[in-house]
């Protein structure tokens, strides 16, 4: 059952890390990043925590894992208002030691974001979709975070975290997640708001097939003059390696030009994996 509340704390079992502020400022100093990193034992779990530095506010949560690190999947991509802090989760189901690295996207600028979180229940062995939207239907969401409660993760699959914007132009936060973990889940969503003429985004996106048992990346570039703020993926079949900001061949040296995404077709047929970008200025 769908139950509305307001954006409060999420339970993360938080490993001792080391906080790395991320780059300086983007152009336009919208948005500021920053991550940290954390191992996932073999057949394990990991939840790292990454608070916005201070005068920001959290507006959106990524993470990725190496390359080569194909059966790490990421499945919590949460932000905590209380803490003004990013929650990303993931379960490494290899045999070898990995890393995870999570992102905490903070907005820098005069606007005060709302935060707004729903919490779908999912059987063993059901795929449930929800989808978040602003109280106020017009206002623009520029953010989100997607994804399962935690603190374990094995037996779940995220592999739809992404902005839509209606045919109404309602736009609004959306995820799709499957539960075979053997007991029920929480599946948890959420938005981050800006009133409606404060803030513009543009919504670019890419799409490539992906075969069975194999993964992709896709990078989808923000327009000239805007920031990307967050970004989502879709891939039915699908499972999520990486998500995050993305730094292009420009002067600075902040992930703020576009987002890249990579997933893998667990499935049997081939599938469309679709990448977007979040972009605002």
């Amino acid at each position: 059952m769908k139950a509305r509340i307001p954006l409060l704390a999420v339970a993360a079992l938080v490993s001792t890390l080391t906080f790395s502020p991320g780059a300086s400022a983007s152009h336009d100093r919208l948005i500021r990043y920053a991550h940290a990193r954390g191992p996932i034992s073999a057949g394990g779990d990991q939840t790292i925590t990454v608070p916005c530095p201070a005068g920001t506010k959290i507006v959106g949560a990524s993470g990725a894992v190496a390359r080569t690190a194909n059966r790490v999947s990421i499945l919590r991509l949460h932000i905590d208002a209380a803490t003004n802090s990013a929650v990303v989760g993931a379960h490494n189901a290899s045999m070898k030691r990995q890393r995870l690295k999570a992102f905490a996207t903070c907005y820098q600028g005069p606007t005060t974001p709302s935060y707004f979180q729903a919490v779908q229940a999912v059987p063993n062995g059901a795929q449930t979709s929800v989808g978040e939207s602003c109280v106020v239907l017009t206002d623009t969401v520029i953010g989100g975070g997607a994804g399962f409660a935690g603190p374990t993760y094995g037996g779940l699959t995220l592999s739809d975290v992404t902005r839509v914007v209606n045919n109404s132009g309602m736009n609004f936060w959306e995820a799709r997640g499957e539960n075979d973990s053997g007991a029920t889940q929480n599946l948890v969503l959420q938005s981050v708001c800006f009133a409606a003429g404060t803030v513009s985004v543009v919504q670019p996106t890419r799409q490539a097939t992906v075969r069975p048992g194999r993964t992709r990346t896709l990078t989808v570039k923000c327009p000239k003059g805007t920031t990307v703020s967050d970004g989502g993926f879709d891939l039915p079949g699908g499972t999520l390696l990486t998500s995050v900001p993305f730094d292009g061949r420009d002067r600075d040296h902040a992930p703020d030009d576009g987002w890249k995404v990579r997933a893998k077709n667990i499935g049997t047929t081939p599938g469309t994996l679709k990448a977007l970008a979040v972009c605002v200025s």
